[in-house]
């Protein structure tokens, strides 16, 4: 009769239940660490090669956009090595041109040239604002957040920027994104009339508006402890300060204020588009992971400041809630009802 004796890596391990108890304990504790580790994405995140230049450009219609700021940009990026296809729009006040860039080229070496060309441009138009050269980042999609009820627009814009920034101030939250509100404008409307009694042109008014509202480098002055930079800051941020801008400055000592001759007006940026929940005006907060992030955490965390929140928005004079959030699938509407969306 022979002998038979068994071989191999489940033999070893039947001779030796503690070895194996050891691996399987092993196993179990590194499962779990990485289940709790893990990042959690709505949808896949891939990176893109894609480089975005934005350029404000105020009270330009799109044609005049085009040839003053696209125009030039395209010209200036023309037959650079290492971009695959440029695409622009124009807008009103806006030029957007996006360089998808070719695989496997150094993308932030790319974005350095790009600039260098850009500052070089000298045909720019004198209102023009600093062009803006950055990489668009993927965001991985949370959750949204909406706030809705009885608001105009500046109570909708206010409230906006707070609960914006009260969300990233939260650990787990890093991007939020504001929609539904718009910008703030400063209108300025001139009294023909008045000019001609004062004796003044516009194009008098809009070169002190240029030339008065302005942050300049006055130079550096040198001292033994070191070197002193020297800057006038006079830019004029509000209606109230726009208002007060000087004219013309008489002999006798007074003074004819851009209020003397002009209508101005602290307000926002005129738009068609309105946004609406619940038959209430509403604007939207969209909350988003950077990468490597729990979604699931961050999706906690803004509901729990979501229900702490709700309790500081401003009632009605009968107590009921005049302003309502929303995140997820649950809302509360300004009768006090819970509706499912």
């Amino acid at each position: 009769m022979m002998n038979s004796q068994s071989h191999g890596l489940l033999a070893w391990f039947t001779k030796n239940p503690v070895a194996a108890n050891l691996l399987m304990a092993f196993v179990v504790v590194s499962g779990l660490v990485s289940a709790l580790s893990i990042s959690k994405d709505m949808f896949p995140r891939s990176d893109i090669d894609v480089i975005q230049i934005a350029v404000p450009y105020p009270g330009a219609a799109p044609v005049e956009v085009e040839k003053g700021v696209i125009l030039p940009i395209e010209a200036a990026l023309k037959g650079m090595k290492g971009i695959k296809e440029i695409t622009a729009r124009a807008s009103r006040d806006f030029a957007r041109v996006t360089l998808d860039i070719e695989p496997g080229e150094d993308i932030n070496e790319i974005m350095a040239q790009v600039e260098n060309r850009i500052d070089s441009i000298v045909g720019f138009p004198k209102e023009l604002e600093k062009p803006n050269v950055s990489r668009i980042e993927m965001f991985g999609w949370v959750m949204n957040v909406s706030v809705y009820g009885a608001m105009d627009e500046r109570t909708r814009k206010e409230i906006g920027l707070e609960v914006r920034d009260e969300l990233l101030e939260l650990p787990d939250v890093k991007r939020v994104m504001l929609w539904g509100v718009n910008d703030y404008e400063i209108s300025i409307e001139v009294k023909e009339n008045r000019l001609r009694e004062l004796n003044l042109t516009l194009n008098e008014v809009a070169q002190v508006l240029r030339s008065s509202s302005l942050d300049l480098a006055a130079g550096m002055i040198r001292a033994e402890n070191g070197n002193v930079l020297v800057r006038t800051q006079g830019k004029a941020y509000t209606g109230q300060e726009f208002s007060n801008l000087v004219l013309r400055s008489n002999a006798d000592g007074t003074q004819l204020l851009l209020s003397d001759v002009a209508d101005v007006t602290d307000g926002f940026v005129e738009t068609s588009r309105v946004t609406r929940f619940d038959q209430e005006n509403s604007f939207a907060l969209g909350v988003f992971s950077l990468k490597g992030q729990d979604i699931i955490t961050i999706s906690d965390s803004v509901k729990k400041y979501i229900d702490e929140k709700r309790g500081d928005l401003p009632s009605t004079s009968n107590g009921l809630r005049a302003i309502g959030l929303r995140e997820g699938q649950i809302a509360i509407d300004p009768r006090a009802q819970i509706v499912t969306v």
